[in-house]
């Protein structure tokens, strides 16, 4: 499967309030790595999630993002 030759890169914008997130991931278990690794660093909730493009590898982690916060944003481009 495509998730096993690479894992593209997600940001994270931790501001007073709430977090922002650019580019969920390829797939469930890479977001939730990642929103683990989050959690290490914050406890604020993420309140967008901005997809930088329609590809699989930005997109798939969406609905991690909206399991664990149910209030998410998404923004698209």
């Amino acid at each position: 499967p495509p998730s096993t030759w690479f894992n593209p890169n997600t940001v994270f914008i931790v501001g007073k309030k709430e977090v922002t997130v650019v580019d969920a991931n390829i797939s469930s278990a890479y977001t939730r790595e990642v929103l683990a690794a989050l959690r290490k660093i914050t406890d604020k909730p993420v309140k967008y999630v901005v997809n930088t493009h329609w590809h699989d590898d930005h997109i798939i982690g969406n609905r991690v993002y909206r399991e664990a916060f149910p209030g998410v944003q998404f923004i698209s481009h």
